[in-house]
């Protein structure tokens, strides 16, 4: 587009171009017209031929069926009149000799040719009414059946005599219905299409020879009109316009502050273009002592805004203009100042509240955009402050009650732990006793046996005393009865401690939490313990009273000799019982071995679970102190409770 950088050219395409397009719409008109009118002409043309060919068929064929119609009224047969009818139609032609007749007759079997006024040999053959042309239309079909309609004629493709070109045919028929013919007649379209060719040529040779003449007349004008306007606007336009682009330029430097004065613009014309510059001479004058202002303006403006962008809000812009746009921007740059200064010791107030942990302030004066985001920001950072407190307090104080109520649990586990400590510790102790207290009765039931056996010796010494024996081996017969008696009760009881000894185990195996629990099978244990002491002291007492009566009975056993054999039988049956004795003893005895063992071991782990409890009860105590003293660091800050 570098042809449109000048005025000039542009001028000369405002004004030629115009006209050039007005000259080249009218050319393109013109033509277009000549064009459509010379179409219509040739179809006008064409179709008036076209009619006269049809007026011509339709003529002939009316009147060799007027012929034939007056021949069949006046012949006596019907076989004379047919043979005068093709004789008739055979023999006439029209369009100088070209244009001849035919018919097509219709018999039962089929269409035959009635005759045929060029080919006689054909008069009297079947036809194929079917068969179609080369455009697959079948013309001999149509002819059949549009012979009783005067308006329709057929149009169709065949070989032209004495010529091997397909050549447009148009045909007309009638019907003869005393002979079931369809009377047929036709004419070649080909002249028609030379005759439109050669119009068509002729016209094709009139509308170039126009169309060269007005692009001529075009060009002709145009160069004229250019050289015109080159002049006119060369003296009354160029011309001002660089005295005044010289001007304005010199101006604008002194604008852009290029130059440090300014000319006038010199006046050249009298039209639009002087007028023109003198009103911008007034305004370079106005506008020079404007910028003088403006520069003591834009100076004081200048060091306001280095204050401002040092921090320093407090100056504002005293200089004044005449150029009411710079002292509104003066104007708005000092409101901006103030409502900045205000904003900012705004939010700073509210920041040094919260350094003094008042988090319930908030920033409310009225701002837009950053100025809003950043008030906006710090009031969302007094609320995320706020509901941090609110969550840290919330948080110390559960955590405060969390640690009271595990204080107090670990309080009462330790005291259970420590009692529980110290009932194993008595249990173990009754235990050992009561174990102790079994290894003695084992050993006198041993020497119980062992005098057993010395009685057993003394069996032939007393057999002579046998019968004053009598009496007192009945007391010691009853006596051990009652030693079998006791005997019973230590077995229960070294059932039942067995039993106990099974749940110890399981005590001691669930220690942790269950240890409650086993301070009563603790006094299970110390009840059996007290039953096994008592039976031991029955059987002491008994054996005592068996060793009495034993003595006794040595005085008289040398006096005993028939009842020795009783006596020796008993003897026997004892001896049987205190072994049985000493063999359960024997397992009692390993019995409360092994519970003593497990109440041992019981015993440590409730002493480690005492320390442990004791431990953690400082770790809870620890706790508890850290959530006083976030509950009080938070107490300290003031702002918004939930």
């Amino acid at each position: 587009m570098a042809m449109f950088n000048s005025i000039k050219s542009k001028l000369m395409t405002l004004v030629v171009l115009p006209v050039f397009i007005a000259i080249l719409i009218t050319t393109v008109i013109t033509v277009s017209l000549t064009y459509k009118n010379s179409e219509e002409t040739i179809k006008d043309f064409e179709n008036s031929v076209v009619n006269e060919k049809k007026e011509l068929l339709k003529n002939q064929i009316m009147t060799i069926h007027t012929i034939a119609e007056q021949i069949i009224k006046n012949s006596k047969t019907k076989q004379e009149a047919r043979e005068e009818i093709i004789k008739v139609a055979s023999s006439a032609r029209f369009l100088d000799g070209s244009g001849y007749f035919f018919a097509y007759e219709k018999k039962d079997d089929g269409f035959y040719f009635g005759f045929h006024g060029t080919k006689p040999q054909l008069n009297g053959q079947k036809t194929d009414i079917k068969k179609e042309d080369i455009k697959g239309f079948a013309f001999r079909e149509a002819l059949i059946n549009s012979a009783n309609d005067d308006n329709h004629f057929v149009e169709y493709y065949y070989k032209k005599p004495n010529t091997n070109k397909l050549i447009k045919k148009m045909a007309f028929s009638k019907s003869i219905d005393k002979f079931n013919w369809t009377l047929v007649t036709g004419i070649y379209l080909d002249d028609i299409e030379q005759k439109v060719t050669k119009i068509e040529k002729r016209v094709d040779e009139d509308v170039n020879t126009l169309i060269i003449t007005l692009v001529s007349i075009v060009f002709a004008i145009l160069i004229v009109l250019v050289l015109i306007v080159s002049y006119i606007s060369k003296v009354s336009l160029i011309e001002p316009l660089e005295v005044f682009e010289k001007g304005l330029l010199s101006f604008l430097s002194f604008l852009n502050k290029e130059k440090k004065s300014v000319e006038l613009i010199e006046v050249t014309t009298k039209d639009e273009i002087g007028i023109m510059t003198k009103q911008i001479n007034e305004n370079i004058k106005k506008i020079k002592q404007t910028i003088e202002q403006d520069n003591l303006v834009l100076e004081d403006v200048t060091k306001v805004v280095n204050d401002v962008s040092s921090g320093i809000l407090s100056n504002k812009v005293e200089a004044k203009t005449s150029n009411t746009v710079i002292n509104q921007l003066t104007q708005n740059l000092n409101t901006m100042i103030t409502n900045l200064e205000n904003i900012i010791m705004h939010t700073i107030d509210v920041l040094k509240s919260y350094e003094q942990r008042d988090f319930t302030k908030v920033t409310n004066m009225s701002c837009q955009g950053h100025l809003c985001t950043l008030m906006s920001g710090v009031n969302n950072l007094g609320v995320e402050i706020s509901k941090m407190l609110n969550v840290n307090l919330h948080n110390g104080e559960t955590l405060k009650s969390s640690s009271n109520k595990l204080s107090s649990n670990m309080i009462r586990l330790t005291t259970s732990a420590n009692e529980q400590a110290v009932s194993l510790e008595q249990s173990a102790a009754n235990l050992e006793e009561i174990t102790q207290t079994m290894r003695e009765n084992s050993s006198n039931i041993n020497e119980l046996a062992t005098n057993s056996s010395s009685l057993k010796d003394e069996v032939s010494r007393g057999k002579e005393l046998s019968r004053k024996t009598t009496n007192s081996m009945e007391d010691i017969n009853n006596q051990v009865q009652a030693i079998i008696e006791s005997i019973t009760i230590i077995d229960q009881i070294s059932f039942q401690t067995n039993i106990l000894s099974l749940n110890a185990a399981v005590e001691a195996a669930t220690a942790g939490e269950a240890g409650k629990g086993f301070a009563v099978v603790a006094q299970e244990v110390r009840n059996l313990a007290n039953r096994s002491a008592q039976a031991a002291s029955k059987i002491k007492d008994l054996v005592d009273s068996a060793t009495i009566s034993t003595t006794n009975g040595k005085e008289v056993v040398e006096q005993m000799y028939k009842g020795f054999e009783s006596l020796n039988d008993n003897i026997m049956h004892t001896t049987k019982i205190v072994e049985t004795v000493t063999y359960n003893s024997n397992e009692q005895m390993k019995g409360l071995e092994q519970i003593n063992s497990a109440i041992s071991q019981l015993d440590k782990t409730t002493q480690e679970n005492a320390l442990i409890a004791t431990q953690t009860n400082e770790v809870v105590k620890t706790v508890e102190n850290m959530s006083n003293q976030i509950a009080n660091e938070v107490r300290k800050n003031n702002f918004v409770h939930d």
